[in-house]
């Protein structure tokens, strides 16, 4: 069902596209003033995610699991390219480029296609806006040596308990992560990123960047068909959202005929973000009720009458909880 394979679908680009996070030590709560000198190191990461090239293989710490991973990234004439290829276990490539994410699925014999949003280097938040800075905050450690190289450490600490928190271990030479660690608001590290080998080549082939596996035969399911909509249009919305949370997109999906569209709303604080899939169920079709989680990755499944709604993201489930819960049609 499609409402299915969009909850899979958002936990494995949380662990297939590039997007994780960072945290070591249980937080301190409060309204601190954040470091200017780790500001400046974070914006650095984040230019330099984008505009270098690199080639760099990584580990992968999840769910009492450990998977070796490889990402290639190119940056050619302003736009990028990237290809990340699992090195370990069950095969699995994501090859995005401006337009879109392709993630190859050999296990379940499937291929996802969507629309290329802002990513960053595998490990790292993803910064879309200057303003999740009044919600963290952020501090320079010092230096560490790791994977061979200096790096310097930034803390990055949530105000409240409703967003995760991040470390992250940057490259002195070319500001990009070296290693990162996510930990929930107790203190418990969820997963964690380490690389082991970061090459960045003055240029890098396409052949590099072409995926190994084909996906010919697979089920293809696609969402780039998705029409953009106003943000202040849609029927649905939340009466509780984390302080900073606002709508960032929205979307629907067209369905077979006789089917309302899968209506997809964006929240995010900048730094943190999280979905709302509402569908219209068939009679017949089971609901998803309650928690679920992958990975950093937590959803909520409500009903309000015949629409099913499901909130996902690399958020605390207590966020995803109320979220869901506060959910009402304004129609």
């Amino acid at each position: 069902m499609i409402r299915n394979r969009c909850v899979a679908g958002a936990a494995r680009w949380a662990m297939c596209s590039l997007v994780l996070a960072i945290l070591a030590e249980p937080v301190a709560w409060g309204t601190m003033d954040s470091d200017p000198a780790a500001a400046q190191r974070l914006d650095r990461l984040v230019r330099a995610a984008r505009t270098f090239n690199y080639d760099a293989t990584f580990v992968y710490h999840h769910d009492g699991k450990m998977d070796e991973m490889r990402i290639i990234h190119r940056y050619a004439n302003g736009e990028e390219r990237e290809r990340l290829v699992t090195l370990s276990g069950s095969t699995r490539e994501v090859l995005r480029d401006q337009a879109k994410v392709t993630c190859i699925i050999p296990d379940d014999q499937t291929v996802v296609v969507g629309k290329s949003r802002p990513q960053s280097v595998y490990g790292t938040p993803v910064l879309t806006a200057s303003g999740y800075r009044e919600h963290y905050r952020l501090t320079l450690l010092g230096a560490a040596r790791t994977a061979g190289r200096s790096a310097e450490i930034i803390s990055i600490e949530p105000r409240d308990l409703f967003r995760y928190g991040y470390r992250l271990w940057l490259d002195e030479q070319t500001g990009l992560l070296l290693r990162s660690e996510l930990r929930d608001p107790a203190g418990k590290i969820l997963e964690s990123v380490v690389y082991t080998n970061l090459a960045t080549p003055e240029t890098i082939p396409d052949s590099l960047l072409r995926p190994e596996i084909s996906g010919n035969g697979f089920s293809w399911y696609t969402t780039l068909d998705s029409m953009e909509l106003p943000k202040r249009s849609s029927k649905w919305a939340p009466g509780w959202l984390p302080k900073g949370f606002s709508m960032r997109e929205r979307e629907e999906t067209p369905l077979p005929s006789g089917k309302m569209p899968l209506e997809h709303l964006v929240y995010g604080d900048g730094l943190a973000s999280l979905s709302i899939y509402v569908e219209q169920l068939p009679k017949s079709a089971p609901a998803l009720i309650g928690a679920s989680r992958m990975g950093a990755v937590n959803a909520f499944g409500a009903m309000i009458g015949e629409f099913q709604l499901t909130v996902v993201g690399e958020v605390p489930l207590e966020t995803v909880r109320k979220v869901a819960q506060s959910i009402d049609y304004r129609g």
